[in-house]
């Protein structure tokens, strides 16, 4: 729905309004092999270890949600693990 601009004010108060400020963050990725035989490996690993969002936004999001994905993705932490066999 529009908002209407008037109920921020004069035009810096509109423009503080919608300027974005991020905190800094640090997203952690780890990945770790083992080789299990000549022909097999298996890999576990994570991305985001920590589970590390974004700084959560107001409305004047570009996506319409409450976080702006310019920092990181908004998903959060994402676990693997991952066999290879080699021929």
């Amino acid at each position: 729905m529009y908002e209407d601009t008037a109920d921020y004010g004069t035009f810096a108060q509109q423009i503080a309004a919608a300027t974005d400020t991020y905190g800094s963050k640090i997203v952690t990725d780890l990945n770790l092999g083992f080789k299990l035989s000549e022909s097999l490996k298996l890999n576990v690993g994570s991305n985001n270890l920590f589970n590390i969002y974004p700084d959560q936004q107001d409305d004047w999001t570009e996506a319409g949600g409450y976080w702006d994905s310019v920092q990181m993705g908004f998903s959060g932490a994402y676990y693997y693990a991952k066999l290879n066999y080699q021929f």
